[in-house]
């Protein structure tokens, strides 16, 4: 059996490359809020009044959250249940 070298390596140089990219883009998503909190105490928290988006007072204005810090979205029979109290 021959192996081809050339096709080989060909792959393995694009293989690198796309778990490069990946690497990179991960460790974007897990860096990015860690310097948004570190930017806000050296910067201080901006003052900012509710607004008619966030009118919802238990969450600050500029709270920071991660990727991976979502929330579970709301179904159409809870949102019902919700309606009906």
């Amino acid at each position: 059996m021959n192996i081809n070298y050339d096709t080989l390596s060909i792959m393995m140089k694009y293989g690198l490359i796309m778990t490069g990219i990946l690497l990179l883009v991960f460790l974007l998503a897990a860096v990015t809020p860690k310097l948004a909190k570190f930017a806000d105490k050296i910067l201080g928290r901006v003052k900012n009044p509710l607004t008619a988006d966030n009118k919802d007072e238990s969450v600050p204005f500029n709270e920071v959250h991660s990727v991976y810090d979502g929330s579970k979205p709301i179904t159409e029979s809870e949102n019902d249940n919700e309606n009906k109290k």
